[in-house]
């Protein structure tokens, strides 16, 4: 039977970058002898797209038991530990809490069972607080192995205070190291959606992707893009948004909602996946990105970009790809896009010295793997690796009983929940009854009244 490589990251929410991370780790882990286990927000998701067993995050009876079993935990890509979500201390012992602690918490479980753990390709920060920097500490200080994808998250990492300081390699970002094959724009697309962009391709329209996504901490921003979208002096350009996740989807529509009030022919693609987002990209002739992986992805498929930088990572990867000043955009200083995207747009066929770095990039992202096998192989030659398949026992009963302890707390408050939507219903039900009633005496008042009036008069004329 083969042993158990458990990964975690932000897996199975539809986020394009991480699945594009996951699809390209597990192509190196398949290449083992090791079996993929995906830690995921969606088992049904994960396994589907990724013909890979998957466990939910939060079912701490299957994390356990896999862990039992398993040579080694993987954090794959991705900015996990930063704290514009969730990261505080008092989230440690709240298993089913939410946010960046979940990964510190996954990282100490796996430190119960004796798992080493690779921190492969990841992005640090930002971590704005000493508590931040005092948790990510914690979670790095479990790894037997780290990878970061840029200087500036080793410069955070340079300032953590460590007790086991372990060698660190800075590489590329993962998503670099797709190849040319995983990037062919082979899927068939839905057919209608397929000969809209046909259609406009035929008519020499300059088709631009616009790749944008919520960010609570700007507030003026989405009116800004908008704005300047409206600006754009070429006269043939149809818009289609590029969605990198479920939630980016309605801010897509009220944009392009707004442009199409405005005689611009949009398209928002909903059904957008890791298998067909090349594919809709190469549609394009410029794309406006948001999201990091959308930045990486148009540049490996050599198709010209516009940044709007939102965050750290995005300025980060903007640094290794020496993008030039006039094509990127703080996200709250939009003034002038507009004209970018003309003078981009005029000339496409320009040569971008960007593209010439890209091949220097894709190779030294590769390092990430091959770290990844050195200790994969170290696993499999190293003799005593058995003691990574053995659980404490009292490390194991203490988490059993954890675990009861949970599950009991959790069904009391399904219990509760149950017990207060069946409240809520009846209350529901009680107010449309006394609706109707207040209904019928409003309608059938003025009738009484005028019966009682004329039994009245009535009476009034025979006393007469």
């Amino acid at each position: 039977m083969k042993k158990k490589i458990i990964i975690a990251g932000w897996y199975g929410a539809g986020n394009i970058g991480d699945e594009l991370l996951l699809k390209t780790i597990l192509s190196w882990i398949n290449q083992s002898i090791f079996e993929p286990i995906v830690i995921s927000v969606s088992v049904k998701h994960t396994e589907t797209n990724h013909h890979t067993k998957a466990i939910y995050g939060y079912d701490i009876t299957a994390l356990v038991e896999v862990m039992q079993n398993a040579a080694c935990l993987i954090f794959g890509g991705g900015s996990l530990i930063q704290d514009y979500d969730r990261f505080i201390e008092s989230d440690i012992n709240d298993f089913f809490s939410p946010g960046c602690t979940y990964y510190l918490r996954l990282a100490l479980l796996a430190n119960q069972f004796a798992i080493p753990i690779i921190i492969l390709g990841n992005g640090i920060g930002p971590l704005r607080s000493a508590a931040s920097m005092k948790l990510a500490s914690r979670f790095f200080d479990l790894a037997k192995s780290i990878t970061l994808r840029d200087e500036e998250s080793y410069h955070l990492f340079k300032k953590m205070d460590l007790i086991n300081k372990s060698e660190v390699m800075i590489a590329p970002d993962i998503a670099f190291s797709l190849r040319d094959s995983n990037l062919t724009a082979s899927i068939v697309l839905n057919e209608d959606i397929s000969s809209v962009l046909h259609n406009y391709q035929k008519e020499s329209f300059f088709i631009i992707g616009v790749n944008i996504r919520e960010w609570q901490f700007n507030d003026n921003w989405q009116s800004l893009i908008l704005s300047e979208l409206l600006k754009i002096e070429q006269k043939n350009v149809f818009y289609m948004f590029l969605p990198f996740q479920d939630t980016d989807i309605d801010l897509c529509i009220k944009v392009s909602e707004q442009l199409k009030l405005a005689g611009k022919p949009c398209i928002v693609i909903k059904e957008i996946n890791v298998d067909n987002v090349t594919t809709y990209y190469s549609f394009c002739c410029l794309i406006v990105n948001m999201r990091y992986h959308g930045v990486l992805l148009a540049n490996l498929l050599k198709i010209p970009c516009i940044t709007l930088e939102y965050d750290e990572k995005v300025r980060n990867l903007l640094i290794q790809l020496n993008e030039p000043k006039e094509h990127c955009f703080k996200i709250d200083e939009l003034t002038g896009l507009a004209n970018a995207i003309d003078n981009r747009l005029s000339n496409l066929n320009a040569e971008n010295n960007v593209y010439s770095i890209i091949h220097n990039l894709q190779q030294k992202s590769l390092l990430h793997k091959e770290k990844l096998e050195d200790f994969l192989n170290s696993l499999q030659n190293n003799e005593t690796n058995n003691q990574f398949n053995k659980t404490p026992n009292y490390a194991y009963l203490y988490l059993t009983q954890k675990i009861k302890n949970m599950e009991a707390q959790h069904l009391m408050i399904q219990q509760e929940l149950v017990a207060s939507k069946l409240k809520t219903s009846q209350l529901q039900e009680e107010l449309k009854i006394a609706q109707l009633k207040i209904t019928y005496i409003v309608n059938t008042l003025p009738r009484k009244i005028t019966s009682l009036l004329r039994k009245i008069y009535s009476l009034l004329k025979r006393i007469k």
